[in-house]
């Protein structure tokens, strides 16, 4: 009779806090879905920055991305080749004073915190001469730093040696691919950004 109370005890606690048990039993269920089965996105192979006056169109963005994708690599072994383009509508002369500043002004802030945490390297530019005065980031064609703390002595502004223009089937914008240098980083480039190197070089001609 003892363990048959205990039972009636259990079943009279089940009936009056079935609802939290439900309710935990929801959490871990959505703790687990979320964590293990639920589907997610592939993650792109590569990223390329397209920093500009203005946007580009749905039709541009999906021609940077074919061209590159075409000469890309799998890199993380889903099977597939992507490249993400996102963008940076900038204009670098823009003065205080001028419609839409602050939204260009947060746009800038938002590239030097992705500069800053190298969340970026490979730049496609519709004014690589304006982007390099302002940041002064883009390396040689060569791998070469521009002149700094850690520059090779090149001068930084000599924008021409840094990019080469861009052409894609679709994309009729003049534009100019680029990367950064890598400053005061422990890792290289090939570490931080896995064949980006190589997708640049093959798109620019250079590896040949």
């Amino acid at each position: 009779m003892r363990s048959f109370g205990k039972y009636r005890s259990f079943g009279h606690w089940l009936s009056y806090n079935w609802g939290w048990i439900a309710l935990a039993a929801g959490v871990v269920f959505l703790f687990l879905y979320t964590r293990y089965l639920q589907p997610r996105p592939p993650e792109p192979d590569y990223r390329v920055s397209w920093v500009g006056v203005s946007h580009l169109s749905e039709e541009e963005e999906l021609a940077v991305r074919t061209a590159l994708e075409r000469l890309g690599r799998d890199e993380n072994g889903d099977g597939q080749v992507l490249v993400n383009v996102s963008q940076f509508v900038i204009d670098f002369d823009m003065d205080t004073s001028d419609p839409g500043f602050e939204d260009n002004y947060g746009n800038v802030t938002k590239l030097v915190a992705e500069l800053q945490t190298a969340q970026c390297y490979l730049f496609l530019l519709d004014r690589p001469d304006r982007f390099q005065y302002a940041t002064g980031v883009l390396q040689y064609l060569d791998g070469a730093l521009p002149a700094g703390e850690e520059g090779s002595g090149y001068e930084w502004e000599n924008w021409e040696q840094m990019c080469v223009p861009f052409q894609a089937e679709g994309f009729t914008r003049t534009a100019w691919l680029a990367r950064r240098a890598i400053f005061q980083s422990k890792k290289s480039s090939q570490e931080l950004f896995p064949g980006t190197d190589q997708l640049f070089e093959a798109v620019t001609g250079l590896s040949q």
